[in-house]
């Protein structure tokens, strides 16, 4: 049995109702009137805007400065080891990072890392007490500001990110 079809009779073709919601004469300024912001609505928003900067900054900034740390320890322990496998297979401690081809590493503030290798006659980094931090090798990161001394009482040495306690610690001169 086939389907049928069905015939739909209309008396007329259909059109599509065409009519103007505003007259042609006020089109233009009744455009003009709805369409965009107020500049009060923009001076708001940008003042919301502006506040939200404010209070995400001092969050935002101490989130990179603790990933920079975060990543100056990272390389001072993947260095440890690298300076550790190098004292097993040739008995001696490198004269410095190039010879464990480390010598071109920065640390995250784009300086390079300090490496003191005390049997070459290098000097120890000290804690406050003046005790010497490590009694094979140091390596540290001058930190943020780019300044060390050689002791962990120096102002200057607060954001240094040091290994001490021979390799027991690693992590800023401030908090050992």
């Amino acid at each position: 049995m086939r389907p049928r079809k069905l015939k739909i009779k209309t008396s007329r073709p259909y059109t599509a109702p065409c009519r103007l919601l505003v007259p042609l004469r006020e089109s233009r300024t009744a455009a003009l009137e709805i369409s965009g912001f107020s500049l009060v609505e923009l001076i708001v928003i940008l003042a919301i805007l502006g506040l939200l900067m404010i209070v995400a900054m001092p969050t935002w900034s101490y989130m990179v400065t603790n990933s920079k740390i975060s990543r100056a320890q990272a390389d001072i322990r993947t260095l440890e080891k690298e300076i550790t496998a190098y004292l097993i297979e040739k008995g001696t401690l490198p004269p410095n990072l190039h010879a464990i081809g480390r010598g071109d590493l920065l640390d995250p503030w784009k300086r390079p890392y300090q490496y003191v290798n005390f049997s070459l006659g290098g000097t120890p980094y000290q804690d406050d007490m003046t005790n010497d931090l490590n009694t094979d090798f140091d390596i540290y990161s001058t930190g943020q500001d780019g300044n060390s001394a050689q002791s962990l009482s120096d102002p200057s040495c607060q954001d240094d990110i040091v290994r001490a306690g021979d390799g027991g610690y690693v992590g800023l001169g401030q908090n050992f």
